[in-house]
């Protein structure tokens, strides 16, 4: 009896916590979905830019089955070809602008055969590779066996030189160099968000905070105090993380070392100001601790670090690790500037304004009760 008692007191309290019940039914769905479409690649497309190059193999490549390729045929345009240096600067700036994974012109007689790749992914880049690699052969052996098919003997001469260049990362890259960028700014944002989040929940349950409303003290005074307190840490955190993985671990950095410092810096605040505003919802350590599997995890799915459908890819946009990831990938592996980063640091800073915001007002309600 006293077994049964204890079973139904437990469930009676599961029953009434929806936290806890949405954390166990709900969350392991969106992250295991998630998960799923990462591993398949299922409706993931990529673009890729073909300037001159035979019909032929352009529709081989987009019937490839081993990667959705969807090229964009700009044959016709000034840039079609790439047999001079203003061309190959020009088929190179269109993959760009068009943000492609790959670049390519080919001959008409498949002899000149020029491939340009973005190396960010490594694994997408070899895979792309693979499969223009493929697509050409297949031209090559169809091309044969139509001029040797009078022949009493068979010649295999499949095999194709091509002229590989990467455009952004190298052909020798590991995993770590396609996803370490990233990397720096996720792991940033989970340790501040949950410190920061443990801290001021516990300033709250502990009765300092309520103490404090109760003084003359502004309430926008307070929070702006504990963000300027905890930014110092985010700071400190911040240098020795970015230094590590730089120096010590040896990532390679295209671009400024000090906009890979702006971005883990606004990246740290705002998960600063989101731990803080988070910590309000929770009563105690575990409840802020549940947070992480709806707020943490599919962020760092959805934040631009794998492939995924179109879709999945906009619901992204509503997150602050997506400008996080979007501007230390762009700094680090591309080499970018402030004129190609600005829109990902103002947007990070206004996810922390934003967040600062709807704390001074959720402590405007405390201070009411």
């Amino acid at each position: 009896m006293r077994i049964k008692a204890l079973t139904l007191r437990i469930l009676s309290q599961l029953k009434h916590d929806r936290r806890t019940l949405a954390l166990i039914l709900f969350a392991p769905l969106i992250i295991l979905g998630l998960l799923y479409l990462i591993l398949t690649g299922t409706g993931a497309t990529y673009d890729v830019v073909a300037g001159q190059a035979p019909e032929a193999v352009i529709e081989a490549i987009q019937d490839q089955d081993d990667m959705d390729l969807n090229v964009i045929n700009i044959n016709g345009n000034p840039w079609t070809s790439d047999e001079t240096e203003d061309g190959r600067v020009a088929l190179i700036d269109a993959m760009k602008e068009k943000k492609a994974i790959a670049a390519f012109t080919i001959s008409d007689d498949l002899k000149e055969v020029h491939l340009y790749v973005d190396g960010t992914n490594a694994g997408d880049a070899a895979k792309v590779s693979a499969v223009f690699t493929k697509a050409l052969q297949e031209e090559i052996k169809s091309r044969q066996e139509e001029a040797m098919s009078d022949l009493p003997f068979k010649i295999d001469l499949t095999e194709v030189e091509v002229d590989r260049e990467y455009v952004y990362g190298k052909e020798d890259a590991t995993i770590f160099d396609s996803y370490g960028a990233a990397l720096i700014g996720i792991i940033i944002f989970f340790f501040v968000f949950i410190i920061a989040g443990i801290n001021f929940l516990t300033e709250r349950t502990s009765g300092t905070l309520e103490k404090m409303l109760s003084t003359p003290i502004r309430r926008s005074e307070i929070v702006i105090g504990y963000v300027c307190g905890f930014s110092v840490l985010a700071v400190l955190q911040t240098i020795f993380i970015t230094l590590f993985v730089v120096y010590v671990i040896g990532i390679n950095v295209e671009g400024s070392l000090w906009y890979v410092l702006l971005f883990n810096l606004l990246t740290a605040i705002c998960a600063l100001t989101m731990g803080i505003l988070i910590s309000s919802l929770a009563n105690s350590e575990f409840q802020m601790v549940q947070f992480i599997p709806i707020i943490i995890i599919p962020q760092v799915f959805l934040c631009g670090l794998f492939t995924l459908p179109g879709g999945w890819d906009i619901v992204g946009h509503f997150f602050p690790l997506y400008y996080t990831t979007d501007g230390l990938q762009k700094v680090i592996l591309r080499g970018a500037g402030i004129g190609d980063i600005w829109l990902d640091l103002l947007v990070l800073l206004g996810f922390s304004l934003i967040f600062l915001t709807l704390t001074i007002r959720y402590l405007k309600r405390l201070r009411s009760w």
